[in-house]
């Protein structure tokens, strides 16, 4: 690196002369990982909500029962399934038709 060949202490921060430490902290690392992620699976398959992007998915025999919002308010509130469901096709045929322009596909 720059830093060290200007500084005349090569390899003291890189930590490329030591392989041993380097194993260390990547066995550590992949051992936090994994000890954590079993944790959030235990975790989401004992409780029956999860909350993903500040939006409650209430789930019930292994599927999504409800989808709770907050809305400008702060209030929670949520929608029939089918409504929500045709709301976002009709936005993303919306955002289609502002794309694709016919008279250029040739």
């Amino acid at each position: 690196m720059v830093n060290e060949k200007l500084t005349g202490q090569r390899r003291k921060y890189s930590g490329g002369h030591n392989i041993v430490i380097n194993l260390v902290f990547t066995f550590t690392a992949l051992a936090v990982q994994s000890l954590s992620m079993a944790i959030c699976v235990l975790i989401g398959l004992v409780d029956n909500s999860i909350v993903w992007s500040n939006v409650l998915y209430v789930k019930q025999q292994g599927k999504v029962k409800q989808v709770w919002r907050r809305n400008k308010q702060g209030k929670l509130y949520t929608e029939p399934w089918k409504t929500s469901l045709q709301k976002a096709i009709n936005r993303r045929k919306h955002r289609l038709q502002l794309t694709v322009d016919p008279e250029n596909l040739n």
